[in-house]
């Protein structure tokens, strides 16, 4: 048996609603709660999640698996999702100006499928679980 964890995407927890980080004319400059970088996402997830994470789930593979060691894989979204060329590349928005978050953790359907759904089934493909 094989377990694939998901990590989350990234997160913008003092963002409300993601109208708020829309660049206008009346509103030049979208609130610092709209931008973040690659290592602070990255830096939460590995150091407050992951090892503890990763070893229950290594646990219960082996167990559910009668001792037999299983694959345990991992795909993280946040390189897909924080795609701008900005020194914080995390955004609510994409270089194209469209939506990419609902709210402060809930990824569009726009930004799923261009951003997640083909690395995705391209690791899926790499893994020999998708043909």
């Amino acid at each position: 048996m094989d377990v694939l964890l998901i990590t989350d995407n990234p997160v913008f927890p003092e963002m409300t609603v993601a109208h708020e980080c829309i660049h206008e004319w009346y509103h030049p400059v979208p609130s610092s709660n709209c931008y973040k970088s690659r290592e602070e996402e990255t830096k939460f997830f590995t150091e407050k999640r992951a090892v503890e994470l990763v070893s229950e789930l290594e646990g219960a593979l082996t167990a559910a698996n009668g001792g037999v060691n299983g694959r345990f894989l991992k795909f993280d979204p946040i390189p897909f999702l924080c795609v701008s060329d900005e020194p914080k590349p995390c955004q609510v928005f994409d270089q194209d100006n469209r939506m990419m978050y609902w709210d402060s953790n809930h990824v569009t359907t726009y930004a799923s499928l261009k951003y997640v759904l083909p690395p995705f089934e391209q690791f899926l493909i790499d893994q020999a679980i998708l043909v």
